[in-house]
């Protein structure tokens, strides 16, 4: 039985909002899921799927979940170096 650490899980976690958000604002902006793939290096059916996924959320509640998120990993964290190149990662990987 394999565990992962919370630490790990919510950094994928993370990562796959972080996606969906983005993918949700390019697509709003009409891009298409060929040109966002391009832009994100993702796989056109992957965008496409995760964009159909995203429209049962707001862009506002997909940034209240990253938060919360945020907010875990410094919980997580003692010396919260990680957390503080995720924050930057994300948002300056932000679209919008």
């Amino acid at each position: 039985e394999q565990k992962e650490e919370p630490l790990k899980i919510l950094i994928v976690l993370a990562n796959k909002i972080r996606l969906m958000y983005q993918i949700k604002k390019l697509s709003e902006k009409g891009y298409s899921s060929n040109e966002i793939g391009k832009m994100l290096d993702t796989h056109p059916y992957a965008v496409q799927m995760i964009g159909t996924s995203s429209k049962k959320y707001s862009s506002e509640k997909l940034l209240q979940i990253l938060d919360l998120i945020c907010k875990s990993l410094t919980n997580l964290t003692a010396c919260g170096v990680c957390v503080q190149v995720f924050k930057v990662n994300f948002w300056s990987a932000q679209i919008g």
